[in-house]
């Protein structure tokens, strides 16, 4: 009996999420370095400048909207710089002070978005 609802089950899951617009994330994508997650409106995720370059590098795939934004901010949080994102796009910038400055994702829509990103040296 259990078995034969187990279909039943995986249609509904995937009939809601089509319908709510949540996308499920390809599995190779989600070990990126600053995570797989839903980003509400005006959050994002940024991570410390890897080691031993002022070169840094980010990328990102998403659902939902067009872009995303690359941001990078100051240890206390605050930005000194940022561009749009077009999907799995490249940005590459500098980073003042490589030991504490980060770089990372940020959703700037008025809606949510699962958004996956990572920064590299390059």
């Amino acid at each position: 009996m259990k078995l034969r609802s187990a279909p039943i089950v995986l249609v509904l899951a995937a009939a809601i999420g089509a319908a709510t617009g949540i996308a499920v994330p390809a599995a190779q994508a989600c070990g990126w370095n600053l995570g797989c997650q839903t980003y509400s409106p005006g959050s994002g995720s940024t991570g410390t400048d890897l080691c031993c370059s002022v070169n840094e590098a980010v990328n990102s795939t998403f659902n939902t909207y067009d872009t995303v934004q690359a941001i990078k901010t100051r240890a206390g949080g605050s930005w000194f710089g940022s561009t749009l994102l077009y999907y799995d796009w490249t940005w590459y910038t500098t980073v003042d002070n490589a030991n504490s400055d980060k770089v990372g994702c940020y959703n700037h829509h008025t809606g949510s978005m699962f958004v996956n990103c990572r920064h590299f040296n390059y």
